[in-house]
Parts: C-alpha cells; structure tokens; sequence
C-alpha cells in the first residue's frame, strides 16, 4: 500500500542515518581523533562472529539475542573509495530457512561514528516464519569515566532547516 511503502522509506531512511558516536565522554572530548584501526575493531568486534550485532528482531517469535551466534556469519571489508570511511558487510543467514539479515556497516574514522543498513531477503525455497520487532539499533552505551557522559548525534532529515544539524545528550 502506499502508506506501508511511505512507511518503508522511512524506516529505510532512518536505517541509513543511525549514527553511533564510539563512546565518546563529556570529559574526553580528544577521542574525536580516533584511529582507521579503531573503527575498524569495534566494527569487526560487535559484528563479529560469536558476537550480538548491535541490532535484534524476532523471528518466529524469538529474540535474535537467542539463536543468531548460531546463524551462518560472513564479513568482508568492502573498497570504499571514500576517504576517512570504513565499509564492511556482514550476512547471517539462517541455516534452516535460508533467511538471510545483511548489513552494510559504514566507519568514519575523522568523525568517530560508525552507520548501518539492514536488509532482511528470504534466500530459501519457502516462506519464512515471521519477522519483527526489527530494532535497528539495540547497543548498551557505557563509559570508562566517571559520571555522566554524553552522545553526540544528529536527529536526521524532516525537510527542515535544522536537518542533520549536531545535537548531544547527556
């Protein structure tokens, strides 16, 4: 329907701007300077294999939490072409019903900021249990200083003038 494929760009949009700042703390504002290698490593660790992505969705009913360790994991680092960025993708596929979760995950080492973009495709014969639930960014933050730290984020695009403009949040 319309709406549902109104909805879908949204969700899509939304996707492609989630923006997580590499734990950056109020008190050490000098990490903004963080290495290609470090970018690299938290990427390559929280998708990694035997790891939770930093996302989740139930499927059948079940939390991704629970089974996706289990799942078929591939992760390739992609050219990017662009500098200063980091492109890997990742796939888990489900070994019985072939459903398959790819995500692009995209590193800016100048900005410290790492993105992704799930994309669910049923690579089996048949159709698949239900999908849902699907929270495209589901991370515990935490620091290494004391006392409160801060996110550093962008709210994202609603054609206004403000769009993308810098916002933080303790």
């Amino acid at each position: 329907t319309p709406a549902t494929a109104h909805t879908m760009k949204k969700i899509i949009l939304a996707l492609s701007l989630i923006s997580t700042p590499y734990l950056l703390s109020a008190q050490d504002q000098s990490r903004m300077d963080i290495r290609q290698d470090q970018i690299g490593k938290w990427i390559t660790t929280h998708f990694g294999r035997g790891h939770v992505p930093p996302f989740s969705f139930t499927y059948n009913g079940k939390s991704s939490q629970s089974f996706i360790r289990n799942w078929e994991h591939n992760i390739q680092e992609i050219q990017s072409g662009e500098p200063g960025e980091r492109k890997y993708e990742v796939k888990y596929t489900d070994p019985q019903s072939r459903l398959e979760v790819a995500c692009i995950i995209k590193g800016y080492t100048d900005y410290g900021a790492v993105d992704w973009v799930l994309r669910f495709t049923n690579k089996g014969s048949s159709n698949t249990k239900p999908v849902a639930n699907i929270n495209t960014c589901d991370l515990s933050l935490g620091s290494k200083a004391e006392g409160p730290f801060t996110i550093h984020y962008s709210f994202g695009s609603n054609a206004v003038k403000n769009d993308f403009a810098p916002m933080q949040k303790t």
